[in-house]
């Protein structure tokens, strides 16, 4: 072997060694997890203090101008465990980290409302963001002029 595929065959070695490994599933580590029920409304132009951060994010992804904090859930949870918070209204939702890479959380978020006494799901889908970013999801009419939003953060 020459010189040259010996250093190549180091660096190769060396590339898989420092490569950032992600967290998976088995890995006993807890994640702080945030969600907010927001109420979203076109009756007026008012937005919660504890939402300002998120205001300019909130009127950019929905056509409503006003924005109420329903809700404010934290806990932790391991990966593909889920944190349950209750919300408004009979809504609840769950949020379940699945992987965290290079600072990217990869999560599943499921929201359900409580309809004749059953769960029924209104909202189950897979998110990809930053750690500790809030990533917002409409789920649906609460009322003529309301909205329900999720956001959800894990840190």
């Amino acid at each position: 072997m020459t010189p040259r595929w010996r250093l190549a065959g180091l660096v190769a070695i060396c590339c898989v060694l420092l490569a950032p490994v992600p967290i998976r599933a088995g890995e006993d580590k807890d994640f702080d997890v945030q969600i907010l029920a927001i109420r979203a409304t076109t009756a007026n132009s008012e937005v919660s203090p504890e939402l300002k951060d998120l205001a300019e994010k909130l009127s950019k992804q929905f056509k409503y101008t006003g924005f109420k904090l329903e809700k404010k859930a934290a806990g932790q949870a391991k990966i593909d465990k889920a944190f349950e918070a209750e919300l408004i209204e009979n809504y609840s939702a769950e949020v379940t980290p699945r992987e965290l890479k290079d600072d990217r959380v990869k999560m599943n978020l499921k929201v359900t409302r409580r309809e004749d006494g059953k769960p029924k799901t209104k909202l189950k889908t897979d998110l990809t963001t930053e750690r500790g970013k809030f990533v917002l999801v409409g789920v649906e009419k609460l009322g003529k002029d309301e909205f329900l939003i999720i956001a959800a953060a894990v840190r």
